[in-house]
């Protein structure tokens, strides 16, 4: 998924931004409630770990992340009523 950037200061706006819209349109795109709650919680965490350059090699907290937002994005991106030119946008995924 190469629009998630990879530099920290990018991936900080990118994870803020999706984590802005991810209340809204990932309800409409079948993510229930807990999902986002557990998935903002944790970008909310590994955000505040970047940016106190908490994060190293050894903590995998950033890989548990990317992997569930993975999921989350396969799972909104599979969903009927995704449309790339509005949620796309929207959650940073064009």
């Amino acid at each position: 998924m190469n629009y998630i950037p990879k530099e920290d200061e990018q991936l900080i706006q990118w994870l803020r931004n999706y984590s802005l819209h991810l209340t809204t349109v990932g309800v409409v795109l079948g993510i229930t409630p807990a999902e986002i709650a557990s998935l903002n919680a944790l970008i909310f965490d590994v955000t505040n770990d970047l940016i106190q350059r908490r994060l190293n090699d050894e903590n995998d907290k950033r890989e548990k992340m990317l992997e569930f937002l993975h999921k989350m994005i396969n799972k909104m991106k599979s969903h009927p009523l995704y449309k790339e030119s509005d949620h796309g946008k929207k959650l940073g995924l064009v």
